[in-house]
């Protein structure tokens, strides 16, 4: 149970939690919320100007983040506590025009009268227009401005043109290609030609459910769904996938097109209690009195989990005498990792951050590896990018970028590495003391050869779906990856080709696949747990023998067979293996990696598929397999344009190659999409009907909180993806289950989200409480508005950065958030029940037929109502009954309130 205790005034002073933890409130003369204290002493202060507007907020740490408005409210200037200032302008409608960051890079942005985006501007540095740069989509106007005002910079030109109903019909990028879109009547998308000219197409239900996508290659994928929009079936190039919902909508049991099946059971309040696997074989899941993690159960081996005051993971204990065991800073910052065997430390990592949070310093204590063993320190430019690594006071590493956040020098001892790049951020070549390595791309922006002095290094060929589908090596070496209609890998053939040659840039992808035969060698196959977006690989079978995985937040242990000797991972902070140790303790393996992922040992793939961060090798590709795309680690960037845009406030989020905005120590990206903190904020809230109904939630848990209860900036864009017309998207696939405009404002699910842009060492409660959570497949593939996971708070956020989530409305000169502070509950709900009116019919319809589904099985509104919210909170219930007030005149939905409790 949750209590909260009052001030006189009805302004919540402490929230007391189930599992002991607390957090504290004070206020200022105005009833705004002026210090927020959590359980470990950690203090944010809030500072107000004459209108109520944060101007300050400070830590108890040091942190600090100030800002300045215009007359109308608009931000305009925020700097932190080690004075870099990012500047902001606004047109005079109030939309955000201009972002000059600390190191003075330059973003603009355009409109159409409608106030709709239509162009984005990225400019270089003064003087970066010379005789040899890239100046495609720079149009003759604005190279004479350039020239004009003398500063001669390049600028990186994205458009896009709309029809009269505001949808995106052709995107054109810095490079002047373009793709189309089409949509029918209701505003679905129906057709997209992409850069390479291939044709995709999408079918819907009456409801608006994505019930068919056809590619160019004449692949199908059909999807069927119950009267709850639940996804049931899908159709597509393997055979039928079937998947059975228990009356919460939670998966219970998958079957794949093969026969094999998985299930799941779950508890009381929604966690998952067991995973039963292909064979039959069982994994149990145990909690505590507070839903956290307690035990992973195989057989008679057990890893159980233990927790610290705050309800952070402070140890975990393997069958074989391993441990690991996890402390931090009030803040919740790692701030040391130690794994011990029976002989005492293996590994012990200590940690050190600068106020803005940004990982300084790393002590390492590694056995047997003395050339890991050291102090490194980490430097960072005024943006936050990393710029310098030391060891034990020597340089090992000094990088260093252009305006458009691409490295374009490494400084490694004496060898320096140049990097250049196209108007797209494309990778063009790198050029080192041993020679130049140079790109190629094919026309959707995929790296499709590296070419190193004149001979081929590696090949890639993306087919219709835009997923990789061969690689190539200069041996000849090559491999085949196979995906399903929900763009999952489900397996690849290893083997060789005897015809290498150029792929040229006119080749056609689709007759280079037909034309390079493979001679297969080698067969693996993946069981893929569909109800999970990462860290899904259950079973990988490789010519009928088998490797099975357990996973708790992250991979937890693998074994040949059932019944073989059980393995068990040690990792860092990241979720990267650094040990593997056997069924009795003894060491398998160990690995190491650099600040980007370079594998130190050179042994990545050989004993067990994961690596940096939990990606998979791949060593004929020589890239890791990041779902969405593939990452290159040596030079630190993707292999293809991210298929969600990045946040209009964070310039650097525009380029879609780089790998997590060049902060890879603080920074992950499971998934391999990358997306803005605050873009949903900025594009409107309840400007889609999951965006309404978590605004709604907010409002709602404000009256109850007494203080501005702003979801994360992951949860409103989880909440989009609930609610977007044509369904959720998959987070990592070409193909998407929902219809989207790739490079436009894109819907994620709100767990992806958290997961793509935070590291894993601030795994607490909800981290190994992932298996609690990964219950739906795709997280609930139909067009409902209630899919996002709330929390009651943010995994891999720091303290400091909650300040985010009570300024982000300031920011963009929303008056809810001021309305907020005050403590007028009836205002509250009033305004939540406009919010949610303006979707009134959608939710009518779903809520009926909720309501019809919970009726026949005798569902109390507590059953209904998780169903709609999992992981149901007190102030969940209290949100659906705002839902039910609106639509209580439709089909008696509101008589199921009379069964709770």
């Amino acid at each position: 149970m949750t209590r909260y205790q009052y001030l006189p005034g009805g302004q919540v002073e402490k929230i007391l939690y189930p599992d002991g933890t607390e957090e504290g409130y004070t206020y200022d003369a105005n009833g705004s919320v002026e210090t927020y204290s959590n359980e470990d002493g950690f203090t944010l202060t809030y500072l107000y100007d004459s209108l109520d507007r944060i101007i300050r907020i400070e830590g108890s740490g040091g942190e600090k983040k100030e800002y300045t408005y215009d007359a109308v409210g608009n931000v305009t200037s925020m700097t932190d506590a080690s004075g870099n200032t990012t500047r902001y302008g606004y047109s005079l409608a109030g939309e955000l025009t201009k972002v000059i960051d600390a190191l003075g890079n330059e973003t603009e942005y355009r409109y159409d009268p409608c106030g709709r985006l239509t162009e984005i501007r990225q400019y270089g540095a003064d003087g970066s227009l010379t005789e040899g740069a890239d100046i495609r989509g720079m149009d003759e106007e604005l190279l004479e401005a350039e020239r004009t005002n003398r500063r001669n910079r390049v600028c990186h030109v994205t458009k896009y043109q709309r029809n009269l109903s505001g949808q995106i019909e052709t995107v054109t990028d810095a490079l002047g290609q373009t793709e189309h879109y089409r949509y029918d009547k209701k505003g679905q998308l129906l057709e997209k030609v992409d850069k390479e000219g291939y044709l995709t197409k999408y079918g819907y239900t009456h409801r608006g459910d994505v019930k068919q996508i056809r590619y160019a290659d004449g692949r199908e994928v059909k999807l069927s769904y119950n009267p709850l929009r639940q996804l049931t079936e899908m159709e597509d190039w393997l055979g039928i996938t079937k998947i059975k919902n228990d009356a919460l909508g939670r998966a219970e049991k998958v079957t794949y097109p093969d026969g094999r099946s998985v299930s799941y059971t779950y508890g009381k309040t929604g966690e998952r209690t067991s995973i039963t696997y292909p064979d039959g074989r069982t994994i149990h899941y145990g909690f505590d009195e507070n839903l956290r993690l307690s035990e992973l159960k195989d057989g008679d081996r057990i890893i159980s989990y233990a927790y610290n005051q705050a309800g952070r993971l402070a140890e975990k204990r393997f069958p074989n005498g391993m441990r690991s065991s996890y402390r931090y800073d009030p803040k919740g910052q790692i701030i040391e990792l130690l794994h011990e065997d029976r002989e005492g430390v293996l590994d012990r990592y200590q940690y050190q951050y600068d106020l803005s949070g940004n990982k300084t310093g790393i002590t390492k204590e590694r056995r047997g590896l003395k050339e890991e063993i050291g102090d490194y320190r980490y430097g960072y430019d005024a943006i936050g990018r990393l710029e310098s690594v030391m060891k034990d006071e020597d340089p090992l590493r000094c990088y260093s970028y252009d305006a458009f956040g691409n490295r374009i020098n490494l400084l490694e001892g004496r060898k320096t590495t140049v990097y250049t790049y196209n108007a797209l951020n494309q990778l063009i070549s790198k050029k080192d003391t041993e020679g130049e390595t140079a790109y190629q791309y094919d026309r959707r922006g995929n790296l499709t050869e590296a070419i190193r002095n004149g001979n081929i290094r590696n090949q890639y060929i993306y087919g219709a779906l835009n997923r990789l589908e061969r690689a190539v090596n200069g041996k000849g070496e090559a491999t085949n990856y196979q995906y399903n209609g929900l763009g999952y890998r489900i397996g690849k053939q290893e083997g060789r080709v005897t015809d290498i040659r150029r792929l040229g840039d006119s080749l056609d992808p689709l007759n280079q696949l037909e034309e390079q035969k493979l001679d297969p060698v080698k067969n693996l196959r993946y069981t893929i747990d569909l109800t999970r977006v990462y860290h899904n690989l259950l079973e990988r079978e490789e010519n009928q023998r088998r490797q099975i995985y357990l996973w708790d937040g992250n991979v937890a242990s693998f074994c040949e067979e059932w019944g073989g000797s059980q393995q068990y991972y040690l990792q860092d902070e990241l979720g990267s293996p650094l040990r593997i140790g056997g069924e009795n303790g003894d060491l398998i393996d160990r690995y190491g990696y650099d600040e980007f992922g370079r594998d130190l040992y050179r042994n990545q793939g050989k004993v067990q598929p994961f690596g940096y961060t939990g990606y998979q090798h791949d060593d004929v590709a020589r890239t890791y397999f990041a779902q969405a795309r593939e990452y290159k680690e040596s030079s630190g960037n993707f292999c293809a344009l991210d298929k969600l845009v990045g946040s209009m406030s964070l310039p650097v989020t525009h380029n879609s190659y780089i790998y997590c905005a060049q902060k890879p120590l603080d920074n992950m990206d499971s998934t391999g999409h990358w997306f803005g903190i605050d873009d949903a904020i900025a594009a409107g809230v309840g400007a889609v009907l999951g965006v309404a109904s978590q605004a709604a939630s907010d409002v709602v848990l404000s009256v109850i909180k007494g203080k501005p209860q702003i979801s994360s900036w992951q949860d409103y864009v989880g909440a989009a993806a609930g609610g977007a017309a044509g369904g959720v998207t998959t987070l990592y696939a070409g193909p998407v289950v929902g219809a989207m405009v790739e490079g436009a404002v894109s819907t994620l699910s709100a767990e992806g989200l958290k997961a793509v842009t935070k590291p894993n060492y601030n795994r607490d409660v909800k981290d190994v409480l992932i298996e609690a959570v990964g219950n739906t497949v795709l997280g609930g593939v139909c067009a409902f508005g209630f899919n996002g996971f709330k929390f009651k708070s943010e995994e891999g956020i720091s303290a400091i950065s909650k300040s985010y989530r009570e300024t982000y409305e300031s920011l963009y000169d929303n008056p809810r958030i001021q309305r907020l502070l005050s403590s007028d509950r009836k205002y509250y709900i009033d305004k939540a029940i406009k919010e949610l009116q303006k979707a009134k019919e959608s939710y009518a319809e779903d809520v009926v037929l909720l309501a019809k589904e919970a009726l026949k099985g005798g569902l109390s509104l507590k059953d209904l109502s998780q169903s709609i919210m999992p992981n149901l909170t007190k102030e969940a219930k209290e949100v659906f009954l705002v839902f039910v007030d609106i639509i209580k005149n439709n089909e008696g939905v509101a008589s199921i309130i009379c069964t709770d409790e």
